[in-house]
């Protein structure tokens, strides 16, 4: 049996690594409304608590509406500058 929390904590690990990233976020989109439905970082700490975008401290909020709304990828090559 395939779950789902484990699943999702599982792929983000496997994202941040090869990344290459200390951190990552998965927003989807639920209901209509984005929602921050993990936060990992590569030590192997995942919060799998839901919650509003909007109420997320740790990402640009700004950034994540941007794209939703011009439904474009963005890719940035530095994105702490």
């Amino acid at each position: 049996m395939i779950h789902l929390d484990q699943l999702i904590a599982t792929l983000m690990h496997v994202v941040i690594e090869n990344a290459g990233t200390e951190t990552g976020t998965l927003v989807l989109l639920e209901e209509d409304k984005l929602t921050v439905v993990a936060q990992c970082s590569g030590s192997r700490q995942c919060d799998l608590e839901k919650f509003a975008v909007a109420d997320c401290e740790t990402i640009p909020v700004s950034v994540i509406h941007s794209v939703e709304r011009t439904q474009e990828t963005l890719v940035f090559d530095d994105a702490v500058s």
